[in-house]
């Protein structure tokens, strides 16, 4: 059995000796620190995956779904691909269906929140470089969307923001949603 002790040598230091404990002191807490990270990083990656996007666009569609609201105004800001300025415009739905958009007004990319449901599905089966999406809390519909299919090409970005929402399930007769 070897003994550990101080006195086991010139210059050598137990393992259980203060110099050793305070040395090792930094590397241990860096260590249980970048564990911490990984383990915690683990779900977030899923949410960055292809599947993990579509399962988190299926779990949002759904509660939008779930809220069954036929009747809403979406004042919706974008920039497509090779436009330079943002677009604003505002989307009436009725009865789930979507009112034409004023004469002279160039269409948007969308017209109700199921069209974005479906826009951003084709979007992450195309598997672009760079992909944001923001889910509003409590109606699910993506309140601000960033797709960038590749990273390497400039003007190529779309970017979709959902600046206004309006929910009225039940308008009175006549009035617009």
């Amino acid at each position: 059995m070897t003994n550990w002790n101080a006195n086991s040598g010139p210059g050598t230091a137990s393992p259980s000796s203060p110099a050793v404990l305070r040395s090792l002191g930094p590397i241990v807490a860096t260590a249980i620190v970048v564990l911490f990270l990984l383990v915690s990083a683990i779900p977030l990656m899923h949410w960055f995956t292809e599947e993990g996007r579509q399962s988190n666009l299926e779990e949002n569609r759904d509660l939008w779904a779930n809220l069954e609201i036929a009747s809403y105004r979406l004042k919706l800001e974008y920039r497509l691909p090779g436009q330079g300025s943002t677009t604003t415009t505002e989307i009436v739905v009725r009865d789930a269906e979507a009112l034409p958009a004023f004469e002279g007004v160039s269409a948007p990319p969308v017209d109700s929140v199921e069209a974005l449901f479906d826009f951003l599905d084709e979007v992450i089966r195309s598997a672009p470089d760079s992909l944001l999406i923001d889910y509003d809390e409590a109606y699910g519909f993506p309140r601000s969307v960033s797709v960038d299919p590749e990273s390497g090409l400039s003007g190529d970005e779309t970017i979709l923001t959902v600046i206004g929402f309006d929910p009225r399930t039940n308008p009175p007769p006549g009035e617009a949603p």
